[in-house]
């Protein structure tokens, strides 16, 4: 059963952070998945032989894959075509890295919002000195801090 939080994300654009980490699971079916994923057998033949390895190929179907799709290239229609070829793990793994890079991209996120609004050089110290900042909770919620000249904060 999927939780909304997953169905989110399914919905989201298959991006190149993602493509890099799915490559080496893809594999050896690369050439099942670029037929499932709509790819012509002639486009996948120059594939074949202008890419020598099976994570460059797989690769190089997913970014033609995207490029025809555009903004329909989701996770979600990725995720259908590993099903479609009876490569569950695969698809489960791809669901897995997305979330992880979806959270790592909030992380990050925050903390580059944190040392914008930090002034000082960086000490625990400093902490005191900012007003308004954003902190993420959980994977859908958003939490605004502000503080005042005394030093108190406030939700």
């Amino acid at each position: 059963m999927s939780t909304s939080t997953e169905d989110d994300a399914t919905q989201a654009v298959v991006n190149d952070k993602l493509v890099r980490k799915i490559c080496d699971d893809v594999g050896t079916c690369w050439e099942d998945l670029g037929l499932e994923l709509g790819l012509k057998l002639a486009v996948l033949r120059n594939v074949d032989t202008e890419k020598s390895q099976c994570r460059e190929k797989a690769r190089e179907i997913i970014r033609l894959w995207k490029q025809k799709e555009g903004k329909a290239a989701t996770v979600k229609s990725f995720q259908d075509a590993l099903l479609r070829i009876e490569k569950r793990s695969i698809a489960e793994a791809l669901l897995d890295s997305h979330m992880a890079l979806q959270n790592e991209g909030q992380r990050e996120g925050a903390q580059a919002h944190s040392s914008r609004t930090r002034k000082g050089d960086g000490n625990r110290s400093d902490v005191n000195k900012v007003k308004t900042g954003d902190v993420s909770v959980g994977s859908n919620s958003t939490v605004i801090i502000m503080g005042n000249q005394e030093g108190s904060l406030s939700l």
